[in-house]
C-alpha cells in the first residue's frame, strides 16, 4: 500500500512528482524513469528481487483502487460473463 507515515518524506516525494509531472506522464518515460531507477540503485539479485516487488504491490494498488470500479460499472450495465 502507498502509505508514508513520516509527512515529511511525504512532502518531498510530492514535491518531486509535481515538478516533475509533465515530463514523467510522456509515453515511455514512466518505464525509462523506472528501469533507470533499478539500474542505479539495484546493484544485487536482493535489490532487483525488492525492487520487482515494489513494482507489483504498485500496480495492484492502482488497479485495485483506480481502475476495478470501472470493471465492476461495466458488469452492472452489460452483464457479468456467464
Amino acid at each position: 500500500m502507498p502509505y508514508i507515515s513520516d509527512k515529511k518524506d511525504r512532502e518531498v516525494l510530492d514535491d518531486i512528482l509535481y515538478r516533475n509531472f509533465r515530463i514523467l506522464i510522456k509515453k515511455g518515460n514512466i518505464n525509462y524513469f523506472l528501469f533507470k531507477l533499478a539500474k542505479d540503485s539495484c546493484f544485487y539479485y536482493d535489490d532487483y528481487r525488492k525492487f520487482i516487488g515494489e513494482l507489483e504491490s504498485s500496480k495492484l494498488e492502482i488497479y485495485r483502487r483506480l481502475v476495478s470500479h470501472y470493471e465492476d460499472e461495466k458488469i452492472e450495465t452489460n452483464g457479468d460473463v456467464k
